[in-house]
């Protein structure tokens, strides 16, 4: 059994990370975020994995990490 967690699997997106990545408001990011918690069927403040984010927009994975490695570098 493979147990091997990825970076996706254990970092989060913060409304910030979204509104540098969508280049937004902050309200639009946070909503955004609610909107994909509401999909997700979680509760409110549940944070939302990089890998969650990249799926639900559609976004190529290693895009969404190669981004934030750099903001948080």
């Amino acid at each position: 059994m493979n147990t091997t967690v990825t970076y996706a699997e254990l970092h989060f997106m913060s409304s910030s990370d979204v509104q540098l990545f969508l280049n937004c408001h902050i309200k639009t990011a946070q909503q955004k975020l609610k909107k994909i918690r509401e999909h997700l069927k979680r509760k409110p403040n549940t944070p939302i994995t990089v890998q969650e984010y990249a799926r639900y927009e559609g976004i190529p994975l290693s895009v969404i990490e190669s981004f934030k490695h750099w903001q948080h570098s």
